[in-house]
């Protein structure tokens, strides 16, 4: 089973004595898009002005990102490296769909996703069709591999379920140290929808408009010390979590919400 994983922490890889495993460095430029550089990965080939991937990739982003169309479906071992900078979905476009992939995102924040019907790829393998059925997940689809989500800042997410993340019915979602604030979604899920798959939760927040934020038709793996605004999902708090606005620090780190003084998420999560 493929991984996806996101993470702003060290990622430490295995060294297999054989087979040898390669990989190359695509860095973005003028003439070297993030779609282009996600083809060249996937395929192990040039693509517009982007060098050939080979095995698993690491994309490294050079600024900001503002989506002008949707990204190519990621179908190989690639690692985002965002740098500090911020991919932002534009309010019109989904920002990573992950089918077949191991998708790493370290350093990286990704705002303004947003998904309508004509623009899902409604596949669970390797082939693809547009389809007008089932808008969902904002901001990251997972169908059949292992998303971790830590230390990460999801917020202006939206799609018809699940506003930041939709969970198909076999994936695993793992939420870790993690902050959902001002996502939503037309039917169910502002920030989440889980559907049947395996959902853990620690230590993260979703705040949101008041609707509801979390949805699970199955029960959470693990519930630790989280705060759901609307105490969806059954967390251990609920109410207003007092977020402030979203930071993003000068020094590239990742971007986060604060938390006011007088928030009972204060000193509230599980060592």
């Amino acid at each position: 089973m493929k991984k996806l994983i996101l993470l702003f922490t060290a990622i430490w890889t295995a060294l297999l004595l054989t087979p040898a495993v390669y990989a190359a460095d695509i860095r973005l430029s003028s003439s070297c898009s993030l779609a282009d550089a996600i083809i060249a990965a996937n395929h192990d080939r040039p693509e517009g002005g982007c060098r050939a991937g080979r095995g698993a990739d690491t994309i490294a982003l050079t600024q900001d990102i503002t989506l002008r169309d949707e990204l190519p479906v990621i179908t190989s071992d690639i690692i985002i490296e965002g740098k500090g900078y911020t991919i932002i979905g534009d309010n019109r476009w989904r920002i990573f769909y992950n089918d077949g992939g191991a998708l790493t995102i370290q350093d990286l924040t990704m705002t303004k996703g947003y998904v309508e019907g004509d623009l899902i790829l409604n596949s669970a393998d390797a082939s693809h069709e547009n389809t007008t059925a089932n808008p969902i997940g904002g901001a990251i689809v997972n169908w059949q591999g292992t998303v971790t989500v830590s230390d990460s800042a999801f917020s202006g997410n939206s799609a018809e379920y699940g506003g930041a993340i939709f969970n198909w019915e076999e994936g695993e979602l793992s939420i870790v140290n993690s902050t959902f604030s001002g996502n939503s979604a037309d039917k169910k899920g502002d920030a989440i929808y889980n559907n049947e798959g395996k959902l853990s939760m620690v230590n993260s927040i979703i705040a949101g408009r008041g609707g509801l934020d979390c949805f699970s038709i199955s029960e959470l793996e693990h519930n630790i010390r989280n705060f759901i605004q609307d105490g969806s999902c059954s967390p251990a708090f609920k109410g207003d979590p007092m977020l402030g606005e979203l930071v993003e620090p000068a020094d590239g780190s990742p971007a986060y919400f604060p938390l006011l003084a007088g928030s009972r998420a204060i000193d509230a999560a599980d060592d």
